[in-house]
């Protein structure tokens, strides 16, 4: 609680050049927080996942929160919203949604070899296997084989990777 509260604290009391360290017309996260006087981000790359997510669009500010049902979130503290969706399923949670930042970042490069997640097991879950397994199971499935159950829990491992729109053929 104590560290809570000293973060708090030095939240509301940093400096910024106009006093406010949120800028409410910033449309990314790099223009929508102000840094601290003094303070400069660190550089990086180009096409880099850093820049990828300083360039990330924001909703507008004091955007409301919908969970995937389009129920209102009312018990929010954000300060920004990523605007990004959400689906329509309660599978993003919180390193659910980097894993799927990442991802969508990686896919978007054509790195499709590095989104790569281990279970809680230990198992390298891969982009390109969880593919190879959709394909066949939608093959099979034309067919019209019963593996309601595999499906359930492929699709269950691919929507963990938030992929899965990109992945049906």
């Amino acid at each position: 609680m104590y560290q809570f509260l000293s973060f708090f604290f030095l939240f509301l009391s940093y400096q910024t050049p106009n006093n406010q360290p949120i800028n409410p017309q910033g449309k990314t996260v790099e223009t929508r927080f102000n840094l601290p006087i003094g303070y400069q981000r660190m550089a990086v790359t180009k096409d880099s996942f850093g820049a990828y997510l300083r360039t990330f669009a924001l909703k507008e500010d004091k955007a409301k929160v919908y969970f995937y049902n389009d129920r209102e979130k009312t018990n929010s503290q954000q300060v920004a919203v990523l605007d990004i969706d959400r689906g329509t399923k309660d599978l993003q949670q919180c390193a659910d949604a980097v894993m799927r930042l990442r991802s969508e970042y990686l896919y978007s490069r054509k790195q499709f070899s590095d989104i790569s997640y281990k279970t809680f097991g230990g198992v390298a879950m891969t982009y390109n296997n969880i593919k190879t397994a959709i394909v066949l199971i939608t093959k099979v499935l034309r067919n019209q084989n019963p593996l309601i159950i595999v499906v359930r829990d492929l699709e269950n491992i691919a929507t963990w990777f938030l992929i899965m729109p990109i992945l049906l053929p």
